[in-house]
């Protein structure tokens, strides 16, 4: 069999079918898919320098767009205007001065949050505009800032409004008490109160402003995974579609974590695990383009591009419920069993691998809500791989393109799979979706032994994740026995 050089129509290789779109002898069978094995044939010495230069060129391009969009595009600040519109504990109702100006006084003690700004970048600015009740004879007011409960030092403050600033090391001094990413911000003053108003006021905030920054070794981070997604899909583009193909994905995924990086917001995940995500979007959405017509995987990939960033637009959400099973995990993880509460061995929960994960979770330091977004992201992306792959398997013809992506598309606006999956939830409902559709995916494939050994496997991580899995595991042994 030989093998074609890189020429102007690009690095193809042979179809393994004999024809590029011919109908599959396996009901479940996606030839596109199969022939994902070209990527472990013996190209010729020229055509593999070929593969890993232009993969290496993607990488190297990638490194170079992350740090400068790292450099030249500081993460958007952070605002509180003091308008009432947002809560803050331990203040009064808004007032607004004869200039115009809006603020709120504070009593003895008033505490703000900034939700996972601290995923944003390291080290936080945090600049407030403050102004004193002057009262003859009276001490000028005295501050204490405490950052995440860190102490900043004292200092006074005037009658008209100056800006005072403080930075904080997030990864150092990580929020005690609610999210470790959330920055809490506590204004500890001394207060006055005058015979017009009775009232014990602190200072007046008329903003504050949380101005994050990235350290090096974030920025170093990110350049990585930008340059291992970016090779990836590269290298897989051009073994399996050729080099102007291959070469394509990687700009266009380059360009699509570009978008990522620009639009993202504070949420329970990092930048860098949002971008390793989008990433993984892109390397499925490459692994299983039609040989016969590339260009529709560029839909799988955008379905999952959208996905990920559904969050920012419709705003993540988890359920009360997931903190049942996040106690249950935090006490495995501190040696106390698997129990609710220490001494009582009450079973309360249906998931156990899902206990088992936020448990490791804690384990390792990380909070599990992050973990749990993270997961089920991942998850609805691998849902919307498994359900294009089994729809090309399904749909032959000139229909072998066109529906697997509806399919796709349908699935990607699911009411179900974004409130689930992409807003995240903190429930195992996407992993255990995720883990039934890719058990019909290897028991589909009965042409080895090991293919049904591995949808077993999948069957008994889908049981231990949820005990309707059982009732799935004996269908689908019972269709694959009856056929």
């Amino acid at each position: 069999m030989k093998f074609s050089s890189i020429r102007d129509r690009g690095l193809k290789l042979p179809d393994p079918e004999g024809t590029e779109g011919a109908e599959a002898t396996n009901t479940w069978r996606n030839p596109d898919a199969l022939s994902m094995v070209g990527l472990m044939r013996p190209f010729s010495i020229s055509a593999r320098m070929a593969i890993l230069f232009i993969a290496s060129l993607g990488a190297a391009l990638a490194i170079a767009v992350a740090v400068l969009l790292n450099v030249l595009v500081q993460p958007h600040a952070l605002t509180y205007e003091m308008d009432g519109s947002r809560l803050v504990f331990g203040t009064f109702p808004p007032e607004r001065s004869p200039e115009g100006v809006t603020y709120q006084w504070t009593t003895g003690h008033s505490t703000l949050n900034f939700p996972f700004a601290a995923n944003l970048g390291r080290y936080a600015e945090v600049e407030l505009r403050l102004a004193a009740n002057i009262v003859p004879g009276q001490k000028p007011a005295s501050l204490t800032l405490l950052l995440n409960g860190q102490a900043q030092p004292a200092f006074t403050v005037s009658g008209m409004f100056r800006a005072y600033t403080a930075t904080l090391d997030t990864r150092r001094v990580p929020n005690p008490n609610l999210f470790p990413a959330h920055v809490q911000v506590d204004i500890l003053s001394s207060t006055v109160s005058t015979p017009q108003d009775r009232r014990e006021l602190g200072v007046a905030v008329d903003s504050v402003v949380l101005k994050p920054r990235r350290g090096v070794e974030e920025i170093a981070t990110e350049a990585g995974v930008w340059a291992l997604i970016v090779g990836l899909v590269s290298l897989i583009g051009v073994a399996r579609l050729g080099a102007r193909w291959g070469a394509g994905y990687g700009l266009v995924a380059l360009a699509s974590l570009a978008l990522v990086h620009l639009l993202y917001m504070p949420r329970a995940i990092p930048l860098v695990i949002e971008i390793g995500l989008a990433g993984l979007a892109w390397v499925l959405a490459v692994w299983l383009a039609p040989r016969g017509a590339p260009a529709w995987g560029l839909g799988l990939a955008a379905a999952g591009t959208w996905i990920v960033l559904a969050g920012h637009l419709l705003g993540d959400w988890e359920i009360d419920d997931a903190y049942i099973s996040y106690r249950y995990a935090w006490n495995l993880a501190h040696g106390n069993g698997l129990v609710y509460n220490v001494g009582e061995n009450v079973e309360g929960y249906t998931n156990f691998l899902w206990t088992v994960l936020a448990a490791g979770a804690i384990e390792a330091g990380a909070h599990p809500a992050s973990v749990a977004l993270a997961v089920t992201i991942a998850c609805s992306l691998g849902l919307l791989a498994l359900t294009y792959h089994l729809g090309r398997g399904l749909a032959h013809g000139s229909y072998g393109y066109g529906w697997p992506l509806l399919s796709v598309g349908l699935v990607a606006v699911d009411v179900g799979i974004i409130t689930f999956g992409a807003r995240g939830s903190g429930l195992e409902s996407l992993p255990f979706a995720f883990l039934v559709l890719l058990a019909v995916a290897l028991m589909g494939n009965r042409r080895s032994r090991g293919w049904l050994a591995a949808g077993g496997v999948a069957l008994g991580l889908t049981s231990l994740t949820r005990p309707e899995g059982v009732l799935v595991a004996g269908v689908l042994f019972g269709v694959n026995a009856w056929q």
